[in-house]
């Protein structure tokens, strides 16, 4: 473990709550209105995060912040935290879910290149080649499911690209904010946002219409959800955008792997795929270094 970062060892806590949480999500959602559930888990994750924040003796930090930093906070919870998750939920009702999973997964490529634009990030030819591999091995994964490009498609690639360029905004505000308290802002003020839209559309009355059942679900949710955000952002402090979305890819062999509870059998090519994933997040987080020696100790004879 020492041949991997704070940061790496972060997101990649936050790839195996992602791959637990997508698989439940589908078990919460159904039957719910997006809307409230999207708000109800915002509101929960944000009074957790802030509860983290306190315990850990951080409530200074926060008092401390500048104008300017509650001016990021609150661009990080409207983009980030309400519009895109808006943008996501809204297009995944419209288009199916080998397109919305594919185009979920390649925010990598985007936030990447916003890396390098607007952070300066350098991005090394392995990383770029497992960037590449991991576009081919997606692209595998979900083409056979592939359906026809329509509204949902488009208003998914929006949520894409909004949650790319909230990455760049939130690895600024993380050169002088904590961790903790940047995954509250992002919650917090993403609740505000998606409060005045169920008011706005008169979804608000599906808070007061969910049952005890669908409640738990949202409980559940929302503890992996304050999971996902706070070693996210306390990982991304400590390593790149390209790389930490990258690595978040192995949430997919993860939720893969559940889904076959279900009785749903992978084929070889989406084993194949999910393999190729897991090995390509391996490579990207550990020390390339380090994996040579390993394998040269592991093929080699003493004479």
């Amino acid at each position: 473990m020492k041949n991997l970062g704070k940061g790496e060892l972060l997101v990649i806590a936050t790839a195996i709550i992602s791959g637990f949480s997508i698989y439940l999500n589908k078990f919460a959602v159904s039957g719910m209105n997006a809307g409230a559930f999207i708000f109800l888990k915002a509101i929960v994750v944000s009074m957790l995060a802030l509860s983290i924040i306190i315990a850990f003796k951080k409530f200074e930090s926060l008092k401390k912040l500048s104008r300017e930093d509650w001016k990021r906070l609150a661009i990080i919870g409207f983009t980030g935290g309400g519009l895109a998750f808006l943008l996501f939920f809204k297009g995944l009702a419209l288009t199916s879910a080998a397109n919305a999973g594919f185009l979920h997964k390649t925010m990598f490529a985007f936030a990447g290149l916003l890396a390098v634009i607007f952070l300066k990030e350098k991005i090394s030819k392995k990383l770029l080649i497992a960037g590449l591999l991991a576009f081919i091995a997606l692209f595998a994964l979900f083409s056979s499911q592939f359906s026809s490009f329509g509204l949902g498609d488009l208003m998914i690639l929006a949520a894409v690209l909004v949650w790319s360029a909230e990455l760049i905004l939130s690895k600024k505000a993380l050169e002088r904010i904590d961790g903790n308290i940047v995954a509250f802002g992002r919650m917090f003020f993403g609740s505000i946002f998606l409060l005045a839209y169920l008011a706005f559309t008169g979804e608000i009355s599906g808070i007061a219409s969910l049952n005890a059942s669908q409640l738990v679900w949202v409980l559940i949710t929302s503890a992996l959800l304050s999971g996902y955000v706070l070693t996210f952002y306390n990982g991304l402090k400590e390593t790149s955008v390209s790389k930490a979305t990258l690595i978040l890819l192995a949430a997919i062999p993860i939720t893969s792997m559940l889904s076959m509870l279900d009785a749903k059998p992978l084929s070889v090519l989406e084993i194949c795929a999910n393999i190729a994933l897991l090995t390509i997040v391996l490579i990207t987080a550990l020390n390339f270094e380090f994996i040579k020696s390993v394998f040269k100790r592991a093929f080699s004879w003493k004479t």
